[in-house]
């Protein structure tokens, strides 16, 4: 059957080389090619009309920064890292992260407005109504524009949950699968708000939706393989064979990251044995370590496991970097403890192989059958498709923690962002939440790392309306960390049992159980109550408390966004000078610092480094050293930075390199 959309497409084109013919001009043949490129863009897929926002607007003349609020900032111990709350737009927050975590982000979570139509949508300071013929359009340009910076920010490993329901849920499915990709979709949850009512046409909407995606598929899915490499050396590693021995068809790829060297890491070039036919691997160091310090050559630093080759084992060898001997990322106890995780696939025609790992899956999880994943962590392991979490407990929750009610509308549930990190492996996770609202996010970090040991870190993104930001989300990061009073209710559950059919018969019997306990609990709590949800009897005690909740140990900065112009009348103004004086901020941002000028000192200028080192007493305590690239070291000063192994970290060119290419100070 013809393609009629096609066959009209194609006679509009000729029809557009027709008009080329007729007119020359640069101001036809613009227009002309704009029609074009319109006639020939994507035809299947999410089409809206796009729309400009304020902030957009304010970014063609203005540069937005961060501005450290001191008063803010909260110290329970200088050893831990540093969580953010941002304070402004979240476009202008994540146009910032963008230059500072690139690629870092391992964990996001957003709550974004659902677009209902009523007063949780702001476009352009106005609320979109249901009545807006744009309201779609809008929600779509506003998410599109922070989705595809998420997606920049996000690790190579890193996954996004995002709460939605039904107004804007199909749409934004479509939008994130041209961002990250419909195979990056692990699933859609759904939540069961347990408190929904009928709409006009007495249809109950008590589910709500959470979006989960990937940054890409680099783990094993159900029965497919798409792991990463083990080295990052290569994005494709291949050996030949020749006879019992291996060799790498190109040793000239160039090492992406740090640390892809031998000589640089000596303990990281063991030799990994693979018996394609048992399919076993183990690592074994058969190399001389102390020669790998100097030596370029593999036939002097290396001797084959005659005992294993002979058993039908092969060597392979981790790929040469810039033409050095290169080394693996793993150890080699973390490598034969974890090899369940390591694929080697063999290409029979070439007779060459490749050395893969599986991420993002939670080891308890991994079975095989005939080399076949038969379970993951998000379909088969922790995690559900159906999740039960009152939106009425958020509520709740943020009450006690704040001491007092309806600071904010619609919290989302802490557990349920808890359930979240859970099921995510990496319990020292960066997390960003640029919808941060009440800071539920924030709570559950928190929380998740006292419950389980954990170091994950936060990084908060709101605005202010209504003083939000620094009465309501800002409040709550500080009870939570420093400790708050809480007055409410304390429940103990004194009987509870799954109900089935012959305990219903025998009613009776029952009442008289719940009439027992009652009974002999009446004057140990200020109310007892008996409740039946989905099958199960409770008999619940509830206490009137008031108690000290003990804070959880973390550090915090708080910032707000400002502004700077790209150009002023003024002769003597300086873009650079401007930026540079907010280079502190994007420094503890980017490395979760505190640049308090003994524990991570900043340094800027010659003059600046020369005053350090003067002072001896100024180098005992500092962990970390950050030097502009204008500043050039002295042989001595880097013997005592060597001396008194300091890290040395160099302050990135790349912050705001764009901004001044474009007024023309670079």
């Amino acid at each position: 059957m013809p393609n009629l959309s096609q066959i009209k497409r194609q006679r509009m084109l000729e029809f557009l080389n027709k008009i080329r013919e007729e007119h020359s001009d640069d101001a036809s043949l613009i227009a002309v090619n704009e029609i074009e490129t319109e006639l020939i863009s994507k035809k299947y897929g999410l089409i809206w009309e796009e729309h400009e926002e304020r902030v957009d607007v304010e970014m063609l003349t203005k540069i937005p920064v961060f501005l450290e609020v001191r008063d803010k900032e909260i110290i329970t111990d200088e050893t831990l890292s540093y969580n953010f709350l941002l304070e402004g737009d979240n476009l202008h927050s994540l146009k910032l992260l963008e230059k500072t975590h690139r690629r870092k982000v391992d964990f996001i979570y957003i709550d974004p407005p659902y677009n209902r139509g009523k007063d949780d949508f702001i476009y352009d300071d106005n609320f979109v109504d249901k009545e807006d013929a744009f309201k779609h359009s809008k929600w779509l340009s506003f998410m599109s524009k922070r989705l595809r910076i998420a997606y920049k920010l996000l690790h190579s490993e890193g996954v996004i949950f995002i709460s939605i329901d039904d107004n804007e849920m199909a749409q934004l499915k479509m939008l994130c699968n041209d961002i990250f990709g419909d195979d990056n979709c692990i699933g859609v949850l759904i939540q069961n708000k347990l408190n929904a009512k009928n709409d006009t046409l007495n249809i109950q909407r008590n589910h709500e939706y959470i979006l989960v995606y990937r940054k890409q598929a680099n783990y094993i899915s159900g029965t497919k393989e798409k792991p990463t490499l083990l080295s990052n050396a290569y994005k494709v590693k291949s050996i030949l064979r020749d006879g019992n021995r291996y060799y790498y068809l190109n040793d000239s790829i160039t090492t992406r990251g740090e640390g892809g060297v031998l000589n640089a890491r000596q303990n990281l070039g063991y030799t990994i044995y693979y018996n394609p036919a048992t399919k076993d691997k183990v690592a074994v160091c058969d190399y001389d370590v102390e020669l790998a310090k100097t030596s370029n050559d593999a036939d002097e630093l290396y001797t084959d496991n005659v005992e294993l080759i002979s058993k039908g084992y092969a060597p392979i060898r981790p790929p040469k970097v810039r033409g050095q001997l290169g080394c693996w990322t793993w150890e080699l106890d973390k490598f034969n403890s974890d090899k369940d995780l390591i694929v080697i696939t063999e290409n029979k025609r070439s007779k060459s192989y490749t050395v893969k790992k599986r991420t993002f899956v939670d080891k308890k999880q991994v079975y095989e059958k005939d080399g076949k994943l038969l379970y993951n962590h998000y379909s088969e392991g922790n995690s559900k498709s159906i999740i039960e979490f009152s939106t009425n407990d958020g509520s709740t929750v943020l009450n006690a923690v704040l001491g007092k009610s309806g600071a904010f509308n619609n919290p989302k549930n802490v557990d349920m962002i808890k359930y979240f990190l859970s099921i995510f492996p990496k319990k020292d996770a960066l997390v960003l939440d640029f919808f941060a609202g009440s800071g539920t996010t924030a709570q559950a970090v928190l929380e998740m790392n006292r419950n389980d040991g954990g170091e994950r870190k936060f990084i908060l993104c709101t605005n202010n309306q209504n003083d939000i930001c620094e009465k309501v989300t800002y409040q709550r990061v500080s009870n939570i960390i420093s400790g708050y009073n809480y007055q409410g209710k304390k429940e103990n559950i004194l009987f509870e049992k799954e109900l089935a059919f012959q305990d219903l018969s025998e009613g009776t019997v029952l009442l008289e159980t719940i009439k027992t306990i009652e009974s002999s609990n009446k004057d140990k709590f200020s109310e007892i109550i008996t409740q039946f949800k989905d099958g199960v009897l409770k008999v619940i005690g509830r206490d009137n408390v008031s108690e000290k909740i003990e804070g959880i140990p973390a550090n915090l900065k708080y910032y707000m966004t400002e502004f700077i112009l790209k150009r002023s009348d003024d002769l003597d103004y300086s873009v650079n000078d401007r930026l540079l004086s907010h280079i502190v901020e994007m420094v503890q941002l980017e490395y979760a610092v505190n640049l308090n000028g003994t524990n991570y000192i900043l340094v800027l200028s010659d003059e600046e480094a020369d005053a350090l080192f003067a002072d001896s007493n100024k180098l005992i305590n500092c962990r970390g050293l950050f030097i502009s690239t204008s500043v050039l070291l002295t042989a001595k000063q880097e013997r005592q930075l060597t001396e008194a192994d300091i890290p040395v970290f160099t302050i990135p060119d790349y912050y705001f390199e764009p901004e001044l290419l474009e007024v023309g100070e670079r």
